[in-house]
């Protein structure tokens, strides 16, 4: 008779056995080792001696050379970097905002769990790509005039800084619907109930009770929120409206491609090598997300 495995060995058993998933973790861990060695690699394109616009991919320029004669390549490293730096921030800014708000809604329950889930449905109704457009458009002078007040260092990043905060601010209404059914389940278990009748306070259950029992939904939350915060900051940046020059990101370089379509000549790897990354890295985060999910669902485990 086997012993029985314990959750945790049992959501790693489920997830090894997910192939997407594992394929998806090395691509994304060979994503991070890449673009932490970008600045080495930049050094060693300099190295190579050309400075010719437009060269083709070969050994030298691996994605070609882009219109300044830069190499394609480290570009795409560097855009790669900045381009996870914000999807991180900003998973990481709405995890922080939809799991305080999912769990003091449905904690707190009554009109005011009514209220604050209204406030939800409200920005939900706002397409959300255009609220972070007028947001940027419209803060970005007084961000800059504030910062150069009280941090002048941070004042060139102004743009940045914003960004991180408004891609955050329209992500986490999923995971506060999430939390808060989680949430509404866990508040009437036995457990929670006793606790309560011990005297604890609701900030002692939700953090010592609740949030360790939803953290395997949030991580897989995050996961899944993390590609739509890079798709919405590619997008941006391929707008104007993110990530400026002489910073680039995913979609700078693809605005950058996309330019020097023309019917005469198709400089085709200045699209394609960037573009191409970034598809890459959406499937790989939507992959893991997937394999996250199924793995942390309890229901899908036939020993439980």
């Amino acid at each position: 008779m086997s012993e029985r495995q314990t959750p945790s060995r049992a959501a790693w058993k489920r997830f090894r056995g997910n192939r997407r998933a594992v394929l998806a973790t090395v691509v994304l861990a060979f994503a991070v080792v890449a673009v932490a060695a970008g600045p080495w690699i930049s050094g060693q394109a300099a190295n190579a001696g050309t400075d010719l616009p437009f060269a083709a991919p070969g050994p030298g320029h691996w994605f070609g050379t882009d219109i300044h004669g830069r190499d394609l390549l480290a570009r795409v490293l560097a855009g790669t970097r900045i381009s996870l730096l914000v999807g991180l921030v900003g998973a990481g800014v709405s995890v922080v905002i939809g799991v305080v708000w999912g769990m003091g809604s449905a904690y707190v329950g009554g009109r005011i769990d009514g209220i604050m889930m209204r406030c939800v449905d409200v920005l939900y109704a706002l397409p959300n790509i255009v609220f972070v457009m007028l947001a940027i458009t419209m803060l970005e002078e007084h961000a800059v005039r504030w910062l150069g007040i009280h941090a002048a260092g941070l004042a060139p990043a102004a743009r940045e800084l914003l960004l991180f905060a408004c891609l955050g601010a329209v992500s986490w209404l999923n995971m506060a619907r999430v939390v808060r059914g989680q949430v509404l389940v866990l508040k009437e278990c036995p457990f929670v109930l006793a606790s309560r009748a011990l005297g604890a306070s609701p900030v002692q259950i939700l953090r010592r009770h609740v949030l360790p029992n939803i953290a395997g939904i949030v991580v897989v939350c995050a996961a899944l929120t993390l590609p739509s915060v890079i798709l919405y900051e590619s997008f941006l940046s391929f707008l104007g409206l993110g990530i400026r020059p002489p910073d680039a990101s995913l979609g700078t370089l693809i605005e950058d491609g996309a330019r020097q379509l023309n019917p005469l000549r198709v400089r085709w790897w200045l699209l394609l090598g960037p573009g191409g990354v970034l598809a890459t890295v959406l499937l790989a985060f939507q992959w893991l997300g997937d394999g996250l999910r199924d793995a942390l669902d309890p229901r899908s485990n036939p020993e439980s």
